[in-house]
């Protein structure tokens, strides 16, 4: 007589528990890996970052941070593709956009640089006030876009 105390249906069932266990943390194994998978590179973002930083530091009134100078801003939007390129330092090979609009996202109050042709880019936002007279928005999204 046997004294072990286990049947063959404990081992089936031990079995199949680990196995299912098994199956669950393999197909987990996939999701926990894509927050980290992107098709933009570091190098598109890092562009974005630093254009969105020159534009709010470098046209930014001195006494009030993160309100643009209008005239400054106006000749930032009338500026070329190439111009506006060179001005920030982004390679001939990458494409830039760079867009003010209304904090809702209705509808774009200016924008410069090469139409977005692409579902993934670099994006960097802020949130800035532009020193126009006459105008009644308290503040606008400053957008930048690099592919």
């Amino acid at each position: 007589m046997d004294t072990r105390g286990q049947t063959l249906q404990d081992f089936v069932l031990g079995i199949s528990i680990f196995m299912l266990g098994f199956v669950l943390v393999l197909s987990l194994i996939p999701g926990l890996l894509t927050p980290f998978e992107s098709s933009v590179g570091g190098d598109e973002q890092a562009a974005a970052d630093r254009v969105t930083s020159t534009i709010v530091s470098n046209l930014s009134m001195p006494a009030e941070p993160n309100t643009l100078n209008g005239t400054n801003a106006m000749a930032l939007f009338s500026l070329s593709t190439t111009d506006l390129k060179d001005r920030f330092g982004v390679g001939s090979s990458m494409h830039l956009n760079v867009t003010v609009e209304y904090l809702d996202g209705s509808a774009p109050v200016a924008m410069v640089g090469d139409p977005v042709t692409r579902d993934e880019f670099g994006k960097s936002s802020r949130i800035v006030s532009v020193d126009v007279p006459g105008s009644t928005e308290p503040a606008y999204r400053l957008i930048v876009k690099v592919w």
